[in-house]
Order: C-alpha cells, then structure tokens, then sequence
C-alpha cells in the first residue's frame, strides 16, 4: 500500500487529554508523534483490507 502521490491530514477539535495520551504512546516507541500517527494509519487501513479478505470467505463451507 504505498503511493508515489502523499497528502496531509488535519485533525482539528482534539481534546487535549486524547493529544497527551498520543503524545506519551510516541514518546514510549521513541516516535515523534508524526511518525507514530502515521503508523497507526497505516495498521488502520491493513486492518481494513483484511477484513474485507475475510469477508469474501465468509460463510464457506468448504474449509476455506
């Protein structure tokens, strides 16, 4: 899943203890919390395609 073309996102309305608590789960990996963001991100949308893998076998009978 990597694309030549990246965009920026903004989160906007976050409340301050959500930040504090991402900004300490960064802080634990050694991340800024860019780069620890961005890895949750990206788990997201792995979890999302399995899922929908998953999905496809879903209900067969045959062992699958």
């Amino acid at each position: 899943m990597h694309s030549a073309c990246m965009v920026a996102l903004r989160i906007r309305d976050v409340p301050d203890d959500v930040r504090d608590v991402l900004v300490e789960q960064a802080r634990v990996k050694g991340q800024s919390l860019q780069a620890f963001l961005l890895d949750l991100f990206r788990m997201q949308a792995r979890r999302s395609v399995n899922t929908t893998l998953l999905q496809q076998f879903s209900g067969r009978s045959d062992g699958s």
